[in-house]
């Protein structure tokens, strides 16, 4: 299961970045009336009021919305859930690519989009509402990070089984029984 925003990061580095911890950004937001804003207005009142850089307004955000609001973990602001996996895989950077998505295909179908000259290529999926993207990055050594999302997912439960499904894909692949 994902893990809760200030698991990923911590007041002290929260608090480097930005001057406060979690709880005072907590009441600089509560004070301001953000209890019920939506994700965008509370990310720009960051920004524009506190002068948040905007990577950190997005995770200030977030753990305000989960702990006021009641998003969860993995929840995007729209109420649905996404889940990213990545491993490395050996081989050049879109053999890789071509063997994971071969693998996504067995589930998800043909491909709707392929992506294949920028610097990180993407092959893109679609099944109903579930939209899935593998990516992969540049090479290095020890072989291609591989990663593989699936977005617009309805429940939790359905977060945590696509987490399930995409690391066994990377892990059969990375193991070379792609």
């Amino acid at each position: 299961m994902p893990k809760h925003i200030r698991q990923q990061a911590g007041s002290e580095a929260l608090h480097t970045a930005t001057g406060r911890t979690h709880d005072e950004w907590h009441e600089v937001l509560v004070a301001a009336g953000a209890s019920g804003w939506k994700h965008k207005q509370i990310a720009e009142h960051l920004v524009a009021e506190h002068g948040v850089d905007g990577w950190w307004a997005q995770g200030i955000t977030v753990d305000f919305e989960q702990r006021v609001q009641g998003r969860q973990p993995g929840q995007r602001s729209d109420g649905t859930f996404e889940s990213a996996v990545r491993r490395t895989i050996a081989g050049e950077q879109l053999a890789a690519l071509e063997l994971v998505a071969a693998s996504v295909a067995e589930r998800y179908g043909e491909p709707v989009a392929r992506s294949m000259t920028l610097r990180t290529p993407t092959i893109r999926f679609k099944s109903g509402d579930t939209r899935v993207i593998v990516d992969a990055q540049q090479p290095k050594a020890s072989g291609t990070s591989v990663g593989i999302t699936v977005a617009k997912l309805p429940t939790a439960e359905a977060l945590a089984e696509a987490k399930s499904w995409a690391t066994g894909v990377l892990e059969t692949c990375r193991d070379g029984r792609g």
